[in-house]
C-alpha cells in the first residue's frame, strides 16, 4: 500500500508542470472532471507533522463522488505532493476537526445524510491505513472543542441542489 502511495506521489509530481500547485494537481489526479468552483478546500495539519493537509468538500457530482452528492476528500501533505488517505461520500457541512486522535491524526466530525446514510453527525477516524468513518457508531453531537472547518451552508449558495455543469 505504501508503495502504491509513493509511485502515485512520484507521478503527480513527475507530471506537475512547474510551478503548478501539487493540491491542484493532486485533486485533478483523483478527479479530472472536478473544476476549482465545484469545490472548496481548507488546510490544516492533521497529523502534526508541520504541514498543512488539505480536506475538499465537492460541490458536485462528479468521479470521485460516484454520483452519490457531496465527498469529502482528505489529502495528505508529503514535500511537494498531496496523496489521498481518506473519501467520505455523502458529507455534508459543516465539518470539524476534534482535539482527539486515532494513529496520530485527527478525527474529524461530518454531517451525513442522503440515501441510506444515518442523518447526523459521524466521526471520521484515522485507522492506520486512512481516514475511515467509524463503523457501527451512532450519530454524535459537536463538543465546544470541536472546530469548524466548512461552516453550514446558506440555502442560497446553492450547495444543497448542485449538480456538475
Amino acid at each position: 500500500m505504501r508503495m502504491l502511495r509513493s509511485l502515485l506521489i512520484l507521478a503527480i509530481a513527475l507530471t506537475t508542470p512547474a510551478g503548478a500547485d501539487p493540491l491542484d494537481a493532486a485533486i485533478r489526479e483523483i478527479d479530472p472532471d472536478l473544476s476549482p468552483d465545484q469545490y472548496a478546500v481548507k488546510r490544516v495539519d492533521l497529523d502534526d507533522d508541520g504541514r498543512e493537509d488539505a480536506l475538499v468538500l465537492t460541490k458536485a457530482r462528479s468521479g470521485a463522488t460516484k454520483g452519490e452528492g457531496c465527498t469529502l476528500l482528505i489529502l495528505r501533505s508529503e514535500k511537494d505532493a498531496f496523496s489521498k488517505v481518506g473519501a467520505v461520500r455523502k458529507a455534508h457541512p459543516p465539518v470539524y476537526i476534534r482535539k482527539t486522535e486515532h494513529h496520530g491524526w485527527n478525527d474529524l466530525l461530518v454531517r451525513m445524510r442522503g440515501d441510506n446514510a444515518t442523518p447526523g453527525f459521524a466521526v471520521v477516524a484515522h485507522d492506520g491505513d486512512g481516514y475511515k468513518l467509524a463503523p457501527g457508531k451512532e450519530a454524535v453531537e459537536t463538543t465546544p472543542a470541536d472546530h469548524v472547518l466548512f461552516e453550514d451552508p446558506t440555502p442560497s449558495d446553492g450547495h444543497e441542489n448542485h449538480r456538475a455543469p
